[in-house]
C-alpha cells in the first residue's frame, strides 16, 4: 500500500491505475484530463528525451503561486544546484525502473515567498511502450516565509522523497543521501548544500 502525502495524490494514483488496463504503465492515449477536472490546475506533463526533462505541461496553480511558468526548457535551469544534479544523474534510472516517485521539495516564488509542495511523478508510455512521459502533480502544502537570497530559483532543495514501486521493483538510489545533499536549510541556518 502506498502512502501519499497528500490526499490528491491518492485520487490521481487510482486514475491512473484505472487507465493502465492489463499494462504495468499506461499508454498517455488512455490519460483524459476531463476525468480529473478537480486536479486540472495541479497537473503536469513531463517529457524526458532519455537525456533531459522538460515540463510540457503546468498546472495554474503552480504557475499563480510561484509567479512564474516555469514548463518547457528552462525547467532544468530553474533549481538549485544541488537538486538538478540529482534529477539529471537520476530520472534515466527512474524512468527504466517504471517507478513512481513523490518528494517534498522548498520553491521560492519570484516575491520572494517561499513554500513547501509536494509533487507526484507516475511514469506514462507514449507510443510502442516507450516510457518518455510522466503524469506529475503538485500542492501546495505550507508557507514558510520569505527567502530574498535566492531570486533566480524556483526549486531550493527537497526535503523527503520516496519511490512508488508499480511492479518491477525501484532502483538501486539511496535517496536518504540523496536528500541530505539537497535538503533545504532556512534562511539563517549555516548550510553547504546551495
Amino acid at each position: 500500500m502506498v502512502v501519499f502525502y497528500c490526499p490528491e495524490f491518492s485520487r490521481l494514483w487510482e486514475y491512473w491505475l484505472s487507465i493502465c488496463g492489463d499494462a504495468m504503465i499506461p499508454d498517455r492515449e488512455n490519460f483524459n484530463p476531463a476525468n480529473l477536472t478537480s486536479l486540472l490546475s495541479d497537473i503536469g506533463i513531463l517529457d524526458w528525451d532519455g537525456e533531459k526533462y522538460y515540463l510540457r505541461l503546468l498546472g495554474t496553480s503552480a504557475i499563480d503561486e510561484l509567479g512564474i511558468d516555469f514548463s518547457g526548457p528552462k525547467s532544468t535551469q530553474m533549481s538549485a544546484a544541488p537538486v538538478r544534479d540529482f534529477v539529471m544523474s537520476n530520472f534515466k534510472t527512474i524512468f527504466n525502473f517504471s517507478c513512481g516517485l513523490q518528494a517534498v521539495v522548498v520553491e521560492r516564488g519570484r516575491a520572494g515567498l517561499v513554500v513547501e509542495a509536494a509533487i507526484l511523478f507516475l511514469p506514462m508510455a507514449t507510443g510502442e511502450g516507450k516510457l518518455n512521459q510522466a503524469l506529475t502533480c503538485r500542492r501546495h502544502l505550507t508557507t514558510l516565509g520569505y527567502d530574498g537570497k535566492y531570486p533566480d530559483l524556483i526549486q531550493l532543495g527537497i526535503n523527503r522523497m520516496n519511490f512508488i514501486d508499480l511492479g518491477s521493483g525501484v532502483p538501486d538510489i539511496d535517496l536518504e543521501a540523496e536528500v541530505k545533499k539537497t535538503l533545504y536549510i532556512a534562511p539563517g541556518w549555516e548550510s553547504s548544500s546551495l
